[in-house]
């Protein structure tokens, strides 16, 4: 049995602050020199060579043991379709639990068929629409006995279709443009008819919910603090759930009808950036991100170390709240963009850590990836910065900050976590600035408070990140203005239109091309997204925990995660 990271199969996954959420769900890589630091890497074509999971089979695995994880913020919603449950934390917490779908996915993206699920799948044409027709493993049922079947698929249509608006949902695709469910020759077999052609069908059936989750209430609330073992479907389940404590316990699912898994115990703590240093280095926990070069040289120390590194497979860089005092102004954002050296931004970002990449140019696809095109509009010119202000109307005031009419042009830098690293580019960035004659302020925050920030949209300029998919089968869904993770507040009016288009052509290279006019056309209205890079995630790892690492798309088989022959819990 395989997963598929939920987040990624609903839509854009938030990831918080610079790599410590997906540092924690496994994105690393290779190994390094703890004296001296991490050996070179770079970004790979070939996305094989970024896969290090340490590779066993069975017999090399021992029956039991525990593997202890963390997260930086636990919840407090933890329903991944809607907006206030989706980013990467929720994930790890879900991930080996939540597993119901018809498709896994290679280190480069193709999609394979998970039988645990669906025992076929297909897309044909009849009567000139799109037809997807599936059939449920006839083992297959929620932990509560509820059978996976056309019930379930209708259900989703109802929900996430978006004709009630009272759902908080991510995102309505690819349900939007489904015509029909409907049960074949029996209820396991499933026929979903589509209004128009959708080119990444395989998304359509990614991955499925209960259908107890029926209404708003329960879609929108009824996570808080809860997380429902009961509806989901997995080769682990909850023993424990703890929301004062912030503690999850996840044990082998005696409901689980795949593959036994080899780990007694899955074991889920919310632990602050710089507290899990000391929690790794004390067996507390069996991984933990080292993605910068003083939590590289802290981790080195820890007993049975090993570094794991990879290229993470999401795009870092600051969204601008385009409803934010300050902010409002699109001339402002442009120049912003325009003082924004982001070479030298992520020259901070891999100081020490001996990663080379190219400055990235998309929110949608990595550089190394055939689809990629640079779609940023502007490049860094402080003198073209001071240009665009002026046309506007802005003056610099006797401080030498720009203003207007009286008013001096402040916003706020709003980061997150305690890391030396994080804090050193944040305050990079205010120089930059600061120097361009903006007044921005550095709102200091704990990790703890991503998700709320990002679900009130309480910050003025933030560094965060997207993750990407294996195919630009889908507008992300920070473009679209009816989605609730447009995080910037921006969406030009007739754009959603052009966006959706893009989604129904099926030819790769056409769809690729259309993708790609279409966030340089949001990027040359809005300038409200500014990515600055990918980079490598690095994590220590205890050398005897095999199956799990840096993995770029390839799904974790959460059945072969565990330890070594002779080694038990890492030890």
């Amino acid at each position: 049995m395989t997963d598929v990271s939920t987040t990624k199969k609903i839509g854009a996954a938030l990831i918080a602050g610079l790599c410590a959420s997906m540092a924690l769900s496994g994105c690393a890589g290779g190994s390094g020199d703890g004296a001296s630091g991490p050996k070179a890497g770079k970004a790979e074509k070939d996305m094989t060579k970024l896969v290090s999971i340490n590779p066993q089979e069975a017999s090399n695995l021992e029956q039991g043991g525990v593997f202890r994880t963390f997260v930086g913020s636990f919840g407090p919603n933890f329903n991944t379709w809607a907006n206030a449950g989706n980013s990467s934390d929720t994930t790890v917490v879900l991930r080996a639990i939540n597993q119901a779908g018809c498709f896994s996915t290679t280190a480069d993206g193709k999609y394979v068929l998970d039988k645990d699920f669906c025992t076929e799948a297909e897309t044909t044409t009849e009567n000139g629409k799109q037809v997807i027709k599936f059939t449920f493993n006839p083992k297959a049922n929620f932990n509560d006995g509820t059978p996976m079947d056309v019930n379930t698929v209708k259900n989703m249509f109802n929900v996430l279709s978006g004709k009630n608006k009272e759902y908080d949902l991510v995102q309505t695709k690819p349900w939007d443009v489904v015509e029909k469910v409907e049960a074949g020759s029996d209820s396991r077999h499933v026929i979903i008819t589509m209004k128009e052609k959708y080119a990444a069908w395989q998304d359509v059936i990614g991955s499925f919910f209960h259908p107890k989750v029926n209404t708003p209430d329960i879609f929108n609330k009824g996570f808080v603090n809860k997380i429902h073992p009961e509806w989901y479907a997995g080769p682990f389940t909850v023993s424990k759930f703890d929301a004062a404590n912030k503690t999850i316990v996840e044990v082998p699912n005696p409901k689980w009808w795949g593959k036994k898994p080899h780990l007694d115990q899955i074991v889920i703590r919310q632990i602050d950036s710089q507290a899990s240093l000391s929690a790794y280095k004390n067996g507390e926990i069996s991984i933990v991100g080292a993605s910068t070069p003083s939590r590289y040289k802290q981790a080195a120390s820890a007993p049975n170390n090993e570094f794991r590194r990879g290229q993470v497979t999401g795009v870092y860089g600051y969204l601008i709240n385009t409803k934010a005092d300050g902010l409002s102004d699109v001339a402002v954002r442009k120049a912003v963009y325009e003082s924004t050296d982001r070479a030298k931004l992520a020259a901070t970002r891999f100081q020490g850590l001996n990663w080379s990449e190219s400055v990235p140019g998309s929110w949608m696809s990595l550089p190394i990836q055939s689809q990629y095109k640079d779609n940023v509009p502007v490049k860094y010119d402080v003198k073209a910065a001071e240009k665009t202000m002026t046309d506007a109307g802005y003056k610099k005031d006797g401080d030498g900050k720009w203003a207007k009419n009286g008013k001096k042009v402040t916003f706020s830098l709003t980061n997150f976590g305690d890391d030396p690293q994080i804090n050193a580019i944040v305050q990079r960035y205010q120089k930059q600035l600061t120097d361009a004659g903006f007044d921005a302020k550095i709102d200091q925050r704990g990790e703890q408070d991503f998700n709320v920030a990002m679900e009130k949209k309480d910050f003025g300029i933030i560094a965060m990140g997207y993750s990407v998919g294996n195919v630009l089968s889908d507008q992300p869904t920070q473009y679209f203005s009816s989605s609730a993770g447009n995080m910037t507040g921006c969406s030009p009016k007739g754009f959603d239109k052009k966006a959706d288009a893009v989604t129904h052509i099926v030819d790769d290279k056409k769809r690729n091309a259309a993708a790609n006019a279409v966030e340089a056309e949001w990027q040359k209205a809005c300038y409200a997204m500014i990515p600055v890079w990918n980079g490598p995630s690095i994590s220590a790892v205890n050398k005897y925990l095999a199956n799990y690492g840096p993995s770029m798309f390839k799904s974790i088989d959460w059945t072969m995660v565990g330890w070594m022959k002779g080694h038990k819990d890492g030890k």
